[in-house]
Parts: structure tokens; C-alpha cells; sequence
């Protein structure tokens, strides 16, 4: 959802959450992927609704801005699953800018 925010919200999205748990909480967050090119080209702009990606690294920052710890960036949803043209690409170049469709940025409350 946090791609649904106007991007100014999204760090009070998470430093909300994190004011509203307890240490030892989790909190999950699953959006786009960002570092995957299929997703602009299949999925992101189809939902009018999007604001702007949020990328991986942006959202550890976040986390840990608001007091999360054991970060954890889960990668989701390889995009060869649903595009299967990329079979053809080298593996390397296909994993570096075609890798998962979607990720899950996930924290510890400290």
C-alpha cells in the first residue's frame, strides 16, 4: 500500500507504526518492485491509484528511521513466472534488472 501514499507519508506511515507497537512487533510492508523493469512495463502504471514506487533500499531506510531493526528485504513473485520471454535474456543481466515483481520489507520494533 505504501505505494499508494503521496511520497511525504510514506516515512509517517512508518514511524506511525512503529509509535503504535511494541518492541518485538513486526511490520510488513509488500509493494512493487522497483528494481524490476518488468514491473513498469506490466503491472505498476495499470493501477491508477500508484503514486510512485518505492524502492527496496528506501524502505530499510524507513524502517530503521522509525526504530525497526533486523531488517529484512524479501524479494517476491520472479517475474520469469509471469513473463516468460525472459528465459532468453543472460541470467545475470535477467536477475539484475528483471529479478521479482515484488518485495517485502520487513523490521523488528526495537
Amino acid at each position: 500500500m505504501i505505494e499508494h501514499l503521496p511520497p511525504p507519508l510514506v516515512p509517517r506511515l512508518f514511524n506511525l507504526c512503529a509509535a503504535k507497537s511494541r518492541p518485538g512487533a513486526v511490520a510488513i510492508f509488500e509493494t512493487p518492485n522497483p528494481e524490476c523493469l518488468a514491473i513498469f512495463a506490466s503491472h505498476f502504471f495499470l493501477d491508477p491509484t500508484h503514486q510512485r514506487p518505492v524502492p527496496p533500499a528506501l524502505a530499510a531506510h524507513y524502517l530503521e528511521e522509525a526504530g525497526y531493526g533486523r531488517l529484512e528485504i524479501r524479494r517476491l513473485a520472479p517475474a520469469i513466472e509471469t513473463m516468460p520471454s525472459l528465459v532468453s535474456l543472460p541470467a545475470d543481466f535477467r536477475e539484475a534488472f528483471f529479478g521479482c515483481l515484488d518485495y517485502a520489507a520487513i523490521g523488528t520494533k526495537l
